[in-house]
């Protein structure tokens, strides 16, 4: 349990590394990703 917790732990600290260092990045692609669900929300609307 406690080695779970660990492994969890660095898990988060390396992500929140990743996530420092490729900020813009990671911004570019949850930009790319939310534009793209709102085209599929409106292309079902539009269906419906």
């Amino acid at each position: 349990m406690i080695v779970v917790l660990t492994v969890l732990g660095i898990g988060m600290l390396a992500l929140a590394i990743a996530y420092l260092r490729n900020d813009a990045i990671v911004r570019r692609r949850l930009e790319a990703l939310r534009t793209e669900a709102e085209r599929e929300l409106r292309s079902l609307k539009v269906k419906q």
